[in-house]
């Protein structure tokens, strides 16, 4: 059986995501990578519209939608140094590989009020969508992706040998305002790609402008989940070899911004980087062929609510290993 934990303390002010970053821009060891923003934007996909994210018993869960989550470094630190840690150690559970537990890992990493993780592992099925709609399909999961009082997410993704890894750290920070493009991520499809951003808007307004701008081409994006003020929109464009992408929005009464705050995103084929400065325009073994795993000790994810800190903490023990259709398990 594997412990999930409570955390205890006190918040803190809330820090820029990123800390001297401009908002959406990667660090200097390159997180987020495209599969970790494309994991955040459907995230936010999901919270603002859960009905309408596909292959998951709606009935469990209201159709309210929720807050988009903001990107926050540290967050983005704590799931990739997680992710990466099972891939080169061959272990899935909430713990570090070497024991260390879930509560002192993100405690190195994040200071705010209170944590949730949910993790993901596969072979052979290694798209964010699945990650996601296999923990829309578990309780706790689920529950963790829909809480509404987490205002930040890390997401991390590593793979080793064909296997995949996917993390989600959750924190509450401050409930002050999202920026009006919360994440962006491109998804290739092929011939084509499709662009998504998440937009949000405190008076549930709609834009009155959004846009991926490629190469200096403005292409306007169309609502496809959600409604005015928490939604996301997409635009389908060829696949380009490799191009600058960066997205615009004009909020009904408000200034124009951008995401990332500078610099482009590298979208494309052959593209050798994924963010360029300039702007134009375990213990388990390894899973079975096939095999989806999503949680090393339950359906229930892992929790960690209240406020943060440096205080005691108290465990909270969760259920035995779930195995799910298709041979899942969630984390």
């Amino acid at each position: 059986m594997v412990k999930a934990w409570l955390i205890v303390g006190v918040g803190i002010p809330l820090l820029a995501p990123g800390l001297a970053l401009g908002y959406g821009e990667p660090d200097g060891a390159g997180r987020p990578n495209h599969r970790e923003r494309l994991l955040h934007v459907f995230t936010n996909q999901v919270r603002a519209a859960p009905h309408e994210w596909p292959g998951w018993d709606t009935s469990k869960a209201s159709a309210t939608p929720r807050a988009p989550v903001r990107l926050h470094g540290k967050l983005i630190e704590a799931a990739r140094f997680h992710a990466d840690d099972m891939a080169e150690h061959n272990c899935f559970q909430h713990e570090s590989c070497d024991g260390t537990t879930f509560e002192v890992r993100v405690d190195r990493f994040f200071n705010g009020a209170g944590a949730g993780e949910n993790i993901y592992t596969a072979i052979g099925i290694d798209d964010e969508r699945s990650a996601i709609t296999g923990w829309m399909n578990s309780d706790g999961h689920r529950r963790n992706i829909l809480t509404e009082d987490w205002t930040d997410l890390g997401t991390g993704f590593a793979a080793r040998g064909g296997q995949v890894y996917y993390v989600q750290d959750f924190g509450l920070v401050s409930q002050d305002d999202r920026p009006p493009i919360v994440g962006a991520a491109r998804e290739l499809l092929g011939s084509e790609v499709r662009l998504y951003a998440n937009v949000y808007a405190s008076d549930g307004q709609a834009p009155t402008e959004i846009a991926a701008v490629v190469e200096g081409t403005r292409t306007p994006m169309t609502l496809i989940a959600g409604r005015p003020g928490n939604a996301t929109y997409a635009v389908t464009i060829p696949t380009p070899d490799c191009a600058k992408v960066h997205y615009t929005i004009t909020p009904a009464g408000g200034s124009a911004s951008t995401f990332p705050s500078t610099g482009s995103l590298l979208v494309g084929k052959a593209c050798s980087a994924e963010f360029s400065s300039d702007r134009s325009g375990g213990p388990n073994g390894p899973a079975d062929p096939g095999q989806v795993v999503i949680d090393a000790s339950s359906d229930r994810g892992c929790r960690a609510t209240g406020t943060s800190g440096h205080l005691p903490f108290a465990g909270l023990a969760l259920g035995l290993l779930l195995l799910l259709r298709r041979g899942r398990r969630l984390g």
